[in-house]
């Protein structure tokens, strides 16, 4: 089974979510996080994911596990919640084109995304 961890980077003075575009496949817009490594604890995976693809450090404070999502039959995923304001990330070109901060008001789509995975985890925003 594959397993992935995701940080849902929100900033606690705005509420806005950061989400990153991927230049690779899956294309698109999504969240910072991606493939744990082999023995690697979801957790180191988050932390070391989140520095690679944002030059963000995350304090041991500013972190909250949220819980597990079956995303796929094959992969499941680790989600955080990660506090932090609002910043320009440093992106890891080879994988990200742009970045944003939304709310649900300025997009519904991609807040929307967040919204679905609180939701699969039974979790109130």
């Amino acid at each position: 089974m594959k397993k992935v961890a995701f940080a849902i980077v929100q900033s606690p003075e705005t509420g806005k979510v950061l989400f990153l575009k991927r230049v690779k496949y899956p294309f698109g817009w999504g969240l910072v996080g991606g493939k744990l490594d082999k023995d690697e604890h979801h957790l180191s995976a988050m932390l070391r994911e989140t520095y690679e693809e944002t030059g963000l450090v995350v304090m041991p404070e500013s972190h909250r596990y949220l819980g597990e999502v079956q995303l796929t039959p094959n992969t499941l995923a680790y989600v955080y919640r990660v506090y932090a304001k609002e910043f320009q990330p440093v992106l890891a070109e080879r994988e990200h084109s742009d970045f944003c901060w939304i709310d649900e008001w300025e997009d519904a789509d991609l807040a929307g995304k967040v919204s679905d995975m609180l939701d699969l985890l039974n979790i109130m925003k």
